[in-house]
């Protein structure tokens, strides 16, 4: 039976996952020179593990997409992602995985 940090903790984790899907949504929705100067700031501030973890909540996020447009948009926005990516490192890091073999 689950207590009451445990509780908490799925709510938490609940609460983060509505609030990335709904940063997502409004990337893929917004015009296309502000979803990218969005895009490259928030990889400029984040460190390796967050831009993983980031990238594949992205992915995943995108794998639901239903509108032709949007998803269509959410991978020219993964294409900027990866782009913005090597120009913080200075180097392409390769794709980021579940631990699924690809």
């Amino acid at each position: 039976m689950a207590n009451f940090w445990d509780i908490l903790e799925i709510a938490a984790n609940v609460g983060v996952a509505i609030l990335t899907a709904s940063h997502f949504h409004k990337l893929v929705t917004l015009d296309r020179a502000e979803a990218i100067e969005q895009l490259s700031a928030s990889v400029q501030s984040m460190s390796a593990k967050q831009l993983d973890e980031f990238e594949l909540a992205f992915l995943s996020y995108s794998n639901s997409i239903i509108d032709p447009a949007q998803r269509i948009r959410a991978m020219e926005l993964y294409a900027w992602l990866k782009i913005a990516e090597l120009t913080a490192y200075q180097k392409f890091r390769g794709f980021a995985t579940s631990g699924v073999p690809l």
